[in-house]
């Protein structure tokens, strides 16, 4: 299901602009810039390790983004992220590369401000992580094995906003990520990204 909703907002992010919008292939640009992302949790479960649905659970990561714009209307951004996570007020912990694709319509309010919707796929590979087994005790954390820091995709929407100061571009991003991490855990939170980016020819 997740595979066939993909396919469809791709088709609807992607190509219905282009043909709505005339391409202006003088406003071509690349930006690069750096994003330090805020995750805060809003779903979270394991059939391994029991997470309190009513505790905290957060993340923080900072990366590397790249976003072209082939068209005046169309966007697609990458990154390549380092974050971390905490579930269930610590229970669990954990580290992972993460890599989104996200492919956005844009919308010009005036030249300095753009407000863009989109979609995408997200990458996410865990490299460590511990459980903590007695919230608040003396025991030492458990290392997740090796075999349970599995590799996955999910599924990324968000919007976003950038403001232009010459070749420099601020970023706001708000957006929802839903994936299954690590020991199965199926977690879904809300993303906030801020960013500084410059603007390439």
């Amino acid at each position: 299901m997740k595979k066939h909703l993909f396919i469809i907002t791709t088709f609807f992010i992607f190509f219905v602009p282009i043909y709505l919008f005339p391409s202006e292939m003088k406003n071509n640009k690349l930006i690069l810039g750096v994003k330090v992302p805020v995750h805060f949790n809003v779903r979270k479960i394991s059939p391994h390790v029991p997470i309190p649905g009513a505790e905290t659970g957060y993340g923080l990561g900072v990366g590397l983004y790249a976003e072209v714009i082939p068209f005046r209307y169309i966007a697609m951004e990458s990154g390549f992220y380092i974050r971390t996570f905490s579930l269930g007020d610590d229970i669990i912990t954990y580290n992972e590369i993460n890599i989104p694709i996200v492919f956005k319509i844009r919308f010009p309010i005036y030249d300095k401000f753009i407000f863009s919707l989109g979609g995408g796929v997200i990458y996410c590979n865990p490299f460590n992580g511990k459980i903590y087994l007695t919230l608040g005790g003396e025991n030492e954390p458990m290392d997740i094995p090796e075999h349970d820091l599995t590799s996955n995709f999910g599924i990324i929407i968000k919007t976003g906003f950038q403001f232009m100061i010459e070749e420099i571009i601020l970023n706001l991003d708000l957006g929802m990520e839903c994936v299954e991490k690590p020991i199965e855990i199926e977690q879904t939170d809300f993303a906030l990204l801020f960013g500084i980016g410059f603007g390439l020819l």
